[in-house]
């Protein structure tokens, strides 16, 4: 497993900033440890090579259908336009040369919490922050969905440094004003965010879902697999320690943000539905599935080690 030198903009948790909040300032420091993240990826310095390298690793895609010749692949045979024009047609493949990189950030309300590090909601915005500058330095193209309790938005996928700022400012964006308006949690409009997903992201794409995943039903859960069939796609599960192993103390606890209490039965969290174990096993199941990858991550981790370990596992062969 390769990984990043730690340097001051990659310091977690981070100094003097908002640990509770998504700061731009703080995702545009991200900027040395993400291409250093694309370099070591690929094993090289230069992104010349690095580019040669992933464009030999990508594979084919269709490109167009021709008559069939003498010597042509009988498994490359369209069947359908060979149905249509009654004269047998062969499947032309041109490399695949860029793959569009969606990344998809969870600032629902339930991911404004933490007690150790920063916010859940923080650590995933590093490690999406990281992701995209990692994306631009291999010249892909870049998209963005944050999905708030306010509603989604999305920035379609670009390519070059504006379409980074531009996701990066819309995370931030996101994240303020997803803490100045808090809302109860939809199952619907979860479901909405993977379907608004699987809609934008159009074919062949690389998918990062950074979200904690609670209140994801079964509904939410089966779109997240039909999104996996169809894409290479990659789920971080971002924990807090404390809803690993809440304190063994009996009765109700109560907690406070600052304006929203909220009140709970450390008793009964280990045992939810969507405790961290619990949803751990759903989404170990959508990759299995899909030929995916989960992997999850405590707010005390380093944002850039997370973030290698999503990439080393985007370019394993086993995903798609």
């Amino acid at each position: 497993m390769w990984s990043v030198t730690t340097s001051s903009a990659s310091r977690w948790p981070p100094r003097n900033t908002g640990v509770a909040r998504v700061l731009l300032q703080d995702l545009l420091g991200l900027e040395g440890p993400g291409v250093e993240l694309a370099q070591r990826r690929a094993g090289v310095r230069e992104l010349g090579e690095r580019r040669s390298q992933r464009l030999r690793a990508r594979g084919l895609t269709y490109a167009e259908s021709r008559p069939y010749q003498v010597g042509d692949d009988a498994r490359s045979i369209d069947w359908r336009v060979t149905a249509r024009s009654a004269r047998t047609h062969t499947k032309l493949f041109e490399e695949e040369r860029e793959q569009p990189v969606w990344l998809c950030v969870d600032l629902r309300q339930t991911m404004h919490f933490g007690t150790r590090a920063a916010f859940k909601s923080v650590h995933a915005a590093h490690v999406a922050a990281l992701l995209a500058w990692s994306a631009m330095a291999a010249g892909d193209r870049i998209g963005c969905l944050a999905w708030t309790p306010n509603g989604i938005t999305a920035l379609p996928p670009r390519r070059g440094r504006p379409a980074l700022l531009a996701a990066l400012g819309l995370l931030a964006r996101a994240g303020l004003e997803a803490l100045a308006t808090p809302a109860p949690e939809s199952t619907g409009r979860i479901r909405a965010t993977a379907s608004a997903l699987l809609e934008s992201a159009g074919s062949r794409a690389q998918i990062y879902v950074l979200s904690d995943f609670v209140a994801f039903d079964e509904v939410a859960f089966t779109e997240l697999t039909a999104l996996g069939r169809r894409h290479r796609l990659a789920m971080l599960q971002v924990i807090d320690p404390f809803e690993e192993a809440p304190p063994a103390l009996n009765g109700a606890w109560a907690i406070d943000d600052g304006g929203q209490p909220m009140r709970f039965d450390a008793r009964t969290m280990s045992g939810r539905a969507d405790s961290p174990v619990r949803l751990g096993e759903r989404l170990a199941g959508v990759a299995a599935r899909t030929g995916g990858h989960h992997c999850s991550a405590r707010t005390t981790e380093s944002p850039a080690a997370v973030a290698a370990r999503l990439l080393g596992a985007a370019g394993r062969p086993g995903n798609r």
